[in-house]
């Protein structure tokens, strides 16, 4: 039995050589200038992909008994984005996560909101 490992062992070593041996000979591909692909909207919440796969965007629910503040960076001490906050059961669109925060865009604007009081729920 020790043999046959040895063997495998062996066979599976020579391979790796040979596929490090080809792959340095392979010719090396001219550098190109990076370019930066950014999503597209399409209908109502899809977004096309570097790709052009459709993806379904991702939606939430507020589940704060009156409002949700909606503040300009993940921080209970960062500036509000509106006075008036994201009403109860209002749907936005999740747009980013950081940690116990989600950057979501909404009828009042875009910014930060806690996700402890955010549920995700199929956009409409």
């Amino acid at each position: 039995m020790r043999m046959k490992i040895l063997l495998l062992i062996l066979a599976l070593s020579s391979i790796a050589c040979l596929q490090t041996a080809i792959i340095a000979d392979a010719p090396t591909p001219a550098p190109s200038t990076p370019t930066a692909i950014l999503p597209e909207e399409t209908e109502a919440h899809e977004v096309l992909t570097a790709e052009s796969q459709p993806l379904k965007a991702t939606c939430a629910i507020v589940t704060a008994i009156q409002s949700l503040n909606l503040r300009e960076k993940p921080s209970e001490k960062s500036a509000k984005v509106t006075e008036k906050g994201l009403p109860a059961k209002n749907i936005v669109i999740i747009i980013g996560k950081v940690g116990d925060w989600w950057k979501v865009e909404s009828a009042l604007g875009t910014g930060y909101a806690r996700a402890d009081y955010l549920k995700e729920t199929e956009c409409e």
